[in-house]
């Protein structure tokens, strides 16, 4: 739940994003408390102090997590490069990830039109004449670097508005809370099950049954169903950009982890395979490592509206 709403000294006013409860958009209340239910989408208030205003702009675009825990990462043998799956050696092992506190994260990739909108320029590579629907396509060629810097202005523009929750912010999803987004509940190699078709997400090759699925480009975001959480898009199109560094080959930790994110590193994660990688590549704890100043055709990110990060 959130707390702290009020200050010691008398009446704060806090603008608090719900994004589950779309029926609630445009209403305000007066409150002194606030209970959030997320998972049955239920908010509960009481009394009369504190005004809550609910931005339907938030909750078109964005998924209420709840807090949880799940189990990172994979055992899927042979460990060794042997399609169709298997883990690495950094993949490993299976162990539980708590996340402590509720979180936001983009139903979709930001689109070219959303970074364009607000960044001014589009640096895409499927833009142009040849592609009629650009707009609506995840933006890509974006480094690390970009994406904090989207994630920033968003805050920033957000926070004028008045539509930012007290000791949030707009950021790169943990690695952590990739996964656990991705995954959505469930243990398999993907959250559609223990294999990956063609017709369930926008990649180049799936391993069942051996077939290849369509040209290496990017399509409309949700264009294929999303996950039990209502997430498009978190296996294929393009790769995503996380917030923590790479934390080398050695693999997991084995003890349980609450909150977890590397902060150091020269290089950073991404996560979630693209439309021009094999299905063994979008799974849901397949990592992969690239430098924050690098730009690929098949790579963008997602938006998380979180906690602070020490």
């Amino acid at each position: 739940a959130f707390s702290g709403l009020l200050g010691s000294s008398g009446t704060v006013t806090h603008s608090v994003a719900v994004p589950g409860s779309a029926a609630f958009a445009g209403y305000a209340w007066d409150l002194q408390s606030v209970d959030l239910e997320a998972g049955a989408s239920r908010i509960w208030f009481a009394e009369n102090e504190l005004t809550l205003v609910i931005s339907d702009a938030v909750l078109t675009s964005m998924v209420l997590i709840a807090p949880g825990t799940f189990p990172m990462g994979s055992n899927a043998g042979p460990p060794d490069n042997v399609p169709p799956y298997f883990a690495h050696p950094y993949e490993r092992p299976v162990h539980q990830v708590t996340m402590g506190r509720p979180f936001c994260i983009g139903r979709h990739e930001v689109t070219q039109a959303e970074y364009q909108a607000l960044v001014g320029n589009n640096p895409s590579y499927h833009q142009g004449a040849g592609w009629p629907n650009a707009a609506n396509h995840p933006v890509e060629q974006v480094t690390w670097i970009d994406a904090t810097a989207y994630c920033v202005l968003l805050t920033a523009q957000q926070a004028a508005a008045g539509r930012l929750p007290s000791a949030y912010q707009y950021r790169l999803p943990t690695e952590a809370e990739w996964e656990y987004c991705c995954r959505a509940g469930t243990t398999t190699e993907f959250h559609y099950g223990s294999a990956l078709q063609c017709g369930q997400a926008r990649i180049s090759y799936s391993y069942h049954p051996n077939t290849s699925c369509s040209v290496p480009t990017t399509t409309v975001v949700g264009s294929y169903l999303p996950n039990a959480w209502g997430l498009y898009d978190m296996h294929g199109n393009v790769f995503e950009w996380c917030l923590d560094c790479w934390d080398g080959i050695t693999g997991y930790p084995a003890t349980l982890q609450v909150d977890p994110c590397v902060a150091t590193g020269s290089r950073m994660v991404i996560r979630g395979g693209s439309c021009a990688t094999q299905s063994n590549a979008c799974r849901s704890a397949h990592r992969v490592q690239t430098g924050p100043s690098n730009r690929y055709f098949n790579l963008g990110f997602r938006v998380v509206l979180g906690p602070i990060l020490p």
